[in-house]
């Protein structure tokens, strides 16, 4: 390799695990609750609402579980360091920042009064932190730290992804 993977990089790694795991675990939860919610709740399937609300999760299940598991493959990858890594990483950055950039439009579609209140409403009776969340977190996760990974990866740290020279 082209060089020892540095305190950074093993850093990095951590993270996108934690990161990755965070995002399995959610995706998981939300099928969940959605599941048990569902068929506790007729009538929230019934109601035009509660099936938007029911798509909408499991979009954002969707949309949530290959950069969760990318970000896994990547942490592999950094702590080897693999060749393939960087390739796995990029895949990370570029799909928790597409995401997130279509979880933030998604979520921007709601700003009607009637629909948000319905929503609340609705996402209440699912689960009450619903009201109460917060988007930087999500923004910090899901858009600033792949960027600074995607800039890391094209820096120093592509010597020590380069597959190493054939003896001979």
């Amino acid at each position: 390799m082209g060089q020892e993977r540095t305190n950074a990089m093993v850093s990095a790694a951590i993270l996108n695990f934690l990161f990755g795991g965070m995002g399995i675990l959610s995706c998981l939860h939300g099928l969940m609750t959605l599941n048990r919610h569902m068929a506790d709740n007729a009538w929230l399937t019934l109601a035009v609402m509660g099936t938007g609300i029911g798509i909408l999760l499991v979009t954002q299940a969707l949309i949530l579980l290959p950069p969760a598991a990318a970000a896994i493959v990547s942490a592999i990858g950094i702590l080897k360091p693999a060749p393939w890594a960087r390739a796995w990483i990029l895949t990370y950055a570029i799909l928790s920042i597409f995401g997130t950039c279509l979880g933030f439009l998604l979520g921007g579609m709601l700003n009607d009064v009637q629909i948000k209140i319905n929503l609340v409403s609705i996402l209440s009776a699912i689960t009450p932190q619903a009201q109460h969340a917060n988007p930087a977190p999500i923004f910090i996760i899901g858009f600033i730290y792949p960027v600074i990974l995607f800039l890391l990866t094209n820096t120093k740290w592509k010597d020590a992804f380069r597959k190493p020279a054939a003896a001979g």
